[in-house]
């Protein structure tokens, strides 16, 4: 079963959580966005972009597997799989 991330308040110093869905609340944590003061909004969205992280590779992946496109497209996309997943 995949894993799904969800944002949560870490409860230190204003720093967001990256953690398992449905985890208790101080287990499943998969990363820690900093509090940046000044900084809210965008701490907010690095955290909901890493949060999406394995929903985004699984859609680029089955573009890949449904899609042929150019070359230097088709590169690109398997080189970014390739990043995410550590092999590269």
């Amino acid at each position: 079963m995949k894993e799904i991330w969800e944002v949560r308040e870490s409860g230190i110093k204003g720093n967001l959580a990256i953690s398992v869905k449905g985890s208790p609340a101080l287990a499943g944590r998969v990363a820690t966005v900093p509090h940046y003061e000044g900084r809210k909004g965008r701490q907010r969205k690095i955290a909901h972009l890493i949060s999406a992280a394995p929903d985004l590779l699984e859609a680029l992946e089955c573009l890949i597997e449904l899609y042929q496109g150019p070359a230097t497209q088709e590169n690109m996309a398997i080189r970014a799989i390739e990043k995410a997943r550590g092999e590269a």
